[in-house]
């Protein structure tokens, strides 16, 4: 009984130290590897939201200004919840808050620099991603000074501080979060957006739609699902076209991936010359990777009859002419492609 009692004082002063302690660690710590780290955290957070979300637009929105509100969220929360959580709890709530205020630094843009261009190249979803970190600021703005003017004027009608404060502070985030869903745009363009015309002509081909589509994830793409399902797949855009001689089948698949990384290393992994999964009869396949997007290509004859070597030119032109019509349109810059390595428009 003795040494029960002995050892009670001795517990509760180790839980008392334990919050600082913890919050000590992030604050040194925290802020050396968010610096180093900063590339690599900025891309692992955006992957991970494209994945969780689909990379829809107000998804992707959400993303960013969770990540730049949630600091302020957690500390509402502890304001609510008080001691009620205890020393462990109100530990938690310190390290929670301090680590997701570092992260939230690392997306935060420096001196002459913008969210846009710290998010540029991370993948799919970065101009989303970047509204949304612009207005989660704007909201942890706007939140702290209405929260000042909360507890001041709590004060002095002498009511709850802390539910009035925590509850001015909630209404401003929740508030810029509405109207970063109202700016937010689609992370991507589908099928029918890219390939919007029944037919068009470009490098002197008239290519015509048989086909288009959009579909979630890269299901049916390849004989094996395994080599594009390395990576998360988001969604596939699939378009097949002939020429205007009827002579020339195009098969073109685009799948797109959480990040540039993705798509470039699940590329990495294919083996050339693999054929897609609905190939008709003999095909020439080429694999690429434009941002997040892995492109798959294949062409061949129309009735399925096998490339002679004077046909492989025209028919990777031809290839060639939609994948151009692909990236014009994602980029918004429409450059028509140009003849090379033998490849060009079919001679008479």
């Amino acid at each position: 009984m003795d040494l029960d009692k002995g050892t009670r004082p001795r517990q509760r002063r180790d839980a008392s130290v334990l919050p600082g302690l913890l919050a000590l660690v992030a604050l040194i710590g925290g802020p050396i590897l968010a610096g180093v780290f900063a590339v690599p955290i900025r891309a692992t957070v955006a992957g991970a939201a494209c994945r969780i979300t689909g990379c829809s637009g107000v998804g992707m929105v959400t993303a960013g200004w969770l990540v730049v509100a949630l600091p302020l969220m957690i500390l509402i929360t502890g304001l609510l919840v008080g001691r009620r959580a205890g020393r462990i709890g109100q530990a938690a709530f310190i390290v929670a808050g301090i680590l997701a205020g570092l992260v939230a630094l690392v997306f935060v843009p420096g001196r002459g620099t913008s969210f846009a261009s710290i998010m540029r190249g991370v993948g799919a979803g970065a101009d989303q991603m970047a509204t949304g970190l612009r207005w989660g600021l704007i909201g942890l703005v706007a939140a702290g000074v209405l929260a000042v003017a909360a507890l001041m004027m709590a004060q002095r009608l002498r009511s709850p501080v802390r539910a009035a404060t925590a509850t001015v502070a909630a209404l401003a985030l929740v508030t810029t979060l509405g109207v970063a869903w109202a700016r937010a745009t689609p992370t991507y363009l589908t099928a029918a957006d890219v390939f919007s015309e029944a037919s068009f002509t470009i490098g002197g081909n008239t290519l015509t739609r048989q086909s288009s589509a959009d579909r979630r994830g890269c299901a049916g793409v390849l004989p094996d699902d395994g080599p594009l399902e390395r990576a998360p797949c988001i969604r596939t855009l699939h378009a097949t076209f002939t020429t205007d001689d009827s002579d020339a089948l195009v098969n073109f698949r685009a799948v797109l991936y959480p990040s540039n990384d993705d798509a470039r290393a699940v590329r990495e992994a294919l083996p050339d010359g693999l054929a897609p999964a609905d190939a008709h009869g003999e095909v020439r396949t080429v694999f690429s990777v434009a941002s997040s997007w892995l492109l798959i290509g294949a062409v061949g004859h129309a009735d399925g009859r096998s490339i002679q070597t004077g046909d492989r030119g025209w028919l990777l032109w031809a290839l060639k002419c939609v994948t151009y019509r692909f990236l014009g349109v994602q980029s918004g810059l429409g450059v028509d492609p140009t003849p090379e390595n033998g490849i060009g428009p079919r001679r008479p």
